[in-house]
């Protein structure tokens, strides 16, 4: 049974390979710092003659298209950062399922077959002892019946006595073998474990900094957010200012057409195509609403599954960090 047990935990064999590659994309990636974006200025200071430079309007054009660049540059960079939340989450994953559970099974197989060669030996011991019991008291007796008859097969019934003692002693022997086996690869799989902790600590430190700068991008976007939202209360107001510029419009032209005294028809017809015109005004209207509420419903969606990928990352660290891995 202690065999089967050994050759069990052997089958259990650590492959950091996942987990290794994982790590290796997240240095790679922490080691590609985007390049410094300056942005652009305008032209200055004094023609050669004395007076001061005017900026022209290829000047605000060129200066307002390095702008552009220069934004869209620093975007790329925040979406490149939201991408390696997958690295990040999936080098969370292959630690835990490909490393730590493989050493923790290790653990727990040779504690248990420990804990079997223990009981073992414990009640060899005991035989052990009750064994020499049994041998001082048929002692005793054979000096007592060496005068008596059948004493061939009290001699008989000693020898094989001692036969048996002879084979006890052997199991015991196999036994504290098996037992220095154990301990041997309890050695060796807390060395494995201690390795670990103390070459995974860097790492995970650079995780737990990464995070903190994919955070500080969160809250910028986040405000960006905000900034775009108050901008769509803006657009609303606009819209809305427009819409009563329009109804007055139509009474002021519904109290001309009456003290005008133009006719009905015409009258009919002018009122039809300013309403129609509010019509299309107010759909085109919708039109962009909708648009626009879609957008900010997308934009907080993922606002939601980005804070939903920290919440597990620092659930996992918590975890980590209280089961004494880090």
């Amino acid at each position: 049974m202690i065999e089967a047990q050994i050759h069990e935990n052997d089958s259990n064999e650590l492959v950091p390979h996942d987990f290794e590659n994982a790590k290796n994309k997240i240095k790679k990636f922490s080691d590609t710092l985007p390049k410094t974006t300056k942005l652009p200025s305008v032209r200055g200071g004094n023609n050669w003659y004395g007076t001061s430079v005017k900026v022209t309007g290829d000047d605000l054009n060129d200066f307002s298209e390095k702008l552009t660049d220069s934004l869209i540059e620093q975007n790329k960079n925040i979406i490149t950062v939201f991408k390696e939340f997958k690295t990040i989450y999936d080098t969370f994953d292959t630690l835990d399922k490909d490393y730590i559970q493989r050493i923790l099974v290790n653990l727990k197989a040779t504690e248990e077959a420990n804990r079997k060669a223990l009981l073992g030996i414990k009640q060899n011991k005991e035989l052990g002892r009750a064994q020499e019991t049994i041998l001082k008291v048929l002692t005793k007796h054979k000096e007592e019946l060496d005068n008596l008859k059948h004493l061939k097969e009290i001699d008989e019934f000693y020898d094989k006595y001692k036969s048996f003692e002879s084979y006890q002693e052997e199991n015991i022997d196999t036994l504290q073998k098996n037992q220095k086996n154990i301990y041997e690869k309890i050695y060796e799989a807390q060395k494995t474990f201690n390795d670990f902790a103390g070459t995974q600590e860097e790492s995970v430190q650079n995780l737990i900094e990464n995070i903190n700068k994919v955070s500080d991008k969160q809250i910028s976007m986040q405000k960006e957010i905000f900034v775009f939202h108050d901008t769509y209360n803006n657009y609303v107001s606009d819209q809305k200012e427009v819409i009563h510029i329009l109804k007055d419009d139509q009474e002021k032209q519904l109290n001309k057409i009456n003290a005008a005294g133009i006719s009905i028809k015409k009258d009919l017809s002018l009122l039809q195509e300013k309403h129609n015109e509010f019509v299309l005004l107010q759909e085109e209207y919708n039109l962009k609403n909708d648009a626009f509420n879609d957008q900010i419903t997308s934009k907080l969606k993922n606002l939601v599954i980005i804070f939903g990928i920290i919440i597990i990352i620092m659930l996992l660290l918590n975890i980590l960090l209280i089961g004494g891995i880090l």
